[in-house]
């Protein structure tokens, strides 16, 4: 998917890749998070591996992350199971 916005450059949003994790180690800083550099490919891994989650990357022209978001299913006792943004 292509997003276009006036005076922005196009971004293109995709399901993450292996090679994506160092951008997003470095985005999670970016964004004031501490993350552990230790096991940090194997907790994205472990996460779009598992059913109902999905990572997506916002990726520039050179295919470079320059944000991410994790989707997950939802399921709680007083509402419907329902899409959560992470």
């Amino acid at each position: 998917m292509s997003l276009r916005v006036p005076g922005l450059a196009p971004l293109i949003c995709r399901g993450v890749a292996v090679k994506d994790i160092p951008d997003i180690f470095q985005l999670c800083h970016q964004l004031g998070y501490e993350p552990c550099q230790m096991g940090f490919g194997d907790r994205i891994a472990d996460i779009i591996d598992r059913p109902g989650n999905a990572v997506f990357v916002a990726a520039d022209t050179e295919d470079t992350p320059v944000g991410f978001i994790h989707v997950f299913i939802r399921h709680a006792i007083e509402i419907k199971p329902c899409a959560q943004i992470q």
